[in-house]
């Protein structure tokens, strides 16, 4: 941080680059935003790998990190990166980064799954596994035939494999 504000942008982003090889949270947030701005020599401005960065930020318990991958993975679905909503979806089932709410992370989740996204599909499916079975069958199938080869699985197996979905399963 210190030669980000001599004006440094590069200096600043190789050590934030070295602190989030090295596990630390806040690192990888930091150099995120270096790529977000594009302060990063070897790839300048890429939005996906800052995203990726928050997300790890995120995992390694850095809340920042969290808001800031929630922010972009937001806009990134509005442009039609369905990826980005199941995501957003999950993070907004979790409360990771943003309050949690159920019914915007369900409809993120939706929309990711009516684009084709086999993750959306299956995570809406963990989602009305009791409320609508039925549907749950059916959104399994379609995840399925997306490649997703957790779907596959027989309902009663993945109603029992808890990791299958955490933000499904932390929502319900």
């Amino acid at each position: 941080q210190a030669a980000r504000a001599r004006g440094d942008a590069a200096r600043a982003a190789e050590a934030m680059q070295r602190a989030c090889r090295a596990g630390l949270p806040a690192g990888c947030t930091g150099l995120g935003e270096a790529y977000v701005r594009g302060e990063v020599a070897d790839r300048g401005r890429d939005l996906g790998y800052a995203a990726r960065l928050f997300e790890r930020a995120c995992r390694g318990g850095d809340a920042r990190g969290c808001a800031l991958g929630f922010g972009l993975d937001e806009l990134a679905c509005a442009a039609q990166v369905h990826s980005s909503c199941v995501r957003a979806g999950a993070a907004l089932l979790l409360g990771r980064g943003v309050a949690k709410d159920r019914a915007r992370g369900e409809a993120m989740m939706r929309r990711a799954c009516a684009a084709g996204e086999p993750h959306g599909c299956y995570n809406l499916a963990v989602l009305l596994r009791r409320r609508d079975p039925a549907q749950a069958a059916t959104l399994r199938q379609r995840a399925c035939k997306g490649g997703l080869r957790d779907a596959c699985a027989p309902a009663s197996a993945t109603a029992s494999n808890r990791s299958a979905c955490t933000a499904c399963a932390a929502a319900r």
